[in-house]
């Protein structure tokens, strides 16, 4: 999964409304083949986590969009929010490598480090490489690199330069096998719970400010969380009005209601349908925001309903969410 802002509202890349209009000018995204010729890898693998949250809460905030116009709005809006892409409140606008290098100078804020804090956020795609070369970053151009994800560090820099960079936010299965760049390094250790669980909690607390300990255990405060996924999800998608509190009550009852989610659609409870199998240990192969309900998220709704005595439809709807979240 990558984060990556594309375009404004109309798929044009000036003259806008400030903000993200659709949910898509600064998303989260499936990995795509995008000819890119550099990728760029913090040696610091703190500094590479701290990068990808960033570009996941940027993602995640729709007052934040795309506008080359208004490119350096981003960085104006994040510095005066404690370098903190979700606490951002004021309509502001970014563009792939105004995104990206704002991103990387907040981390030397936040991790207070100088040479991070001295990128310049104005370049773009063109001198992006030389300005985070110069940071410390290290410049992988191999084939493995560039051809897939399977190579890939979470905090990963992708550039096609003069064009369009993104940041990587996972993991690839060949990431810590035969690299010459710094092995994989997770932010909590790969034997600390369960793997997709320790996922869902990362995402859960990006798309509703959970701030869960990353521990791979589905505890009490995870489970919690499970429960403001969805009703951040519910305020989105149907203007719910909810109180995203995790305390699962006679409103937020009826906010479900009879709503379901299937194959084909386009939402914000698609997401929170994800976020909620990776908390139970299933995996969706993949996560978008706001989701997209394809075939390999209906295979596992499924497996999941099967396992749990469920219609096993592939249609999440009150009984599958009320599951999730138990």
């Amino acid at each position: 999964m990558i984060s990556n802002c594309g375009s404004d509202e109309r798929g044009k890349y000036s003259g806008g409304q400030a903000g993200d209009q659709t949910g898509k000018e600064w998303r989260i995204i499936a990995w795509y083949n995008r000819l890119w010729n550099v990728i760029l890898r913090h040696p610091d693998a703190k500094v590479r986590e701290e990068i990808a949250l960033l570009a996941e809460k940027a993602a995640n905030n729709n007052l934040v969009g795309y506008d080359q116009g208004q490119r350096g709005t981003y960085w104006q809006h994040l510095k005066a929010s404690n370098y903190d892409p979700s606490k951002i409140t004021v309509l502001c606008e970014a563009d792939c490598s105004a995104g990206v290098l704002a991103n990387v100078k907040a981390v030397g804020y936040r991790l207070n480090i100088d040479a991070l804090k001295n990128v310049n956020q104005d370049g773009y795609t063109g001198n992006e490489k030389a300005i985070l070369k110069q940071a410390g970053f290290t410049v992988l151009t191999d084939k493995k690199y560039l051809t897939s994800d399977q190579y890939l560090l979470r905090g990963d820099i992708l550039l096609y330069e003069g064009h369009h960079t993104a940041t990587n936010l996972t993991n690839g299965s060949k990431a810590s096998a035969g690299s010459s760049a710094p092995a994989a390094s997770n932010p909590t250790p790969a034997s600390s719970g369960n793997s997709i669980v320790r996922e869902g909690q990362r995402h859960a607390s990006n798309f509703c400010g959970a701030e869960l300990e990353l521990d791979g255990i589905r505890g009490s405060a995870t489970k919690k969380a499970g429960i403001k996924v969805l009703q951040q999800a519910m305020n989105s998608d149907y203007r719910a009005g909810l109180a995203v509190d995790g305390v699962w009550g006679t409103k937020s009852e009826a906010a479900l209601g009879k709503h379901t989610v299937r194959q084909g659609e386009t939402q914000y409870m698609v997401t929170a349908l994800e976020i909620l199998l990776m908390l139970k240990g299933y995996n969706p192969h993949g996560l978008e925001n706001p989701g997209i309900f394809g075939s390999g998220l209906k295979a596992c709704v499924i497996q999941y309903q099967k396992d749990h005595g469920l219609v096993a439809d592939g249609i999440a709807g009150h009984d599958t969410f009320k599951s999730l979240i138990a």
